[in-house]
């Protein structure tokens, strides 16, 4: 996937194996940046409230497969402006997403 987004022109940063969630979200947070991952983790909006955030995107394809993952996520970054991501946590699965945004009742 991160060579995907390059060769889209995105810049992808990723954190070593291992990084506690805090260190990741923190960076993410200080370069202002979307941060993609599979950690459902970082979907509970008390430890990482969207609104700090550039965006958050958290992958629930399961299993894994990279070719769905791909085409979702193109799906997502065709659908939605890179702005559009901002203050937002996005739950990207097979053929949808779902997008939070605090102070809306509605997914």
């Amino acid at each position: 996937m991160a060579e995907f987004l390059v060769s889209q022109g995105h810049l992808v940063v990723k954190p070593a194996a291992g990084t506690p969630d805090a260190a990741v979200a923190a960076k993410a947070k200080q370069e202002e940046r979307i941060l993609l991952t599979h950690d459902v983790g970082f979907s509970n909006i008390f430890l990482f409230p969207p609104h700090e955030y550039a965006g958050i995107v958290v992958i629930r394809i399961i299993p894994p497969s990279l070719n769905i993952m791909l085409n979702a996520l193109k799906n997502l970054l065709t659908t939605l402006d890179e702005g559009e991501f901002s203050n937002k946590l996005i739950i990207l699965e097979p053929v949808r997403f779902r997008i939070y945004k605090e102070g809306e009742s509605n997914w």
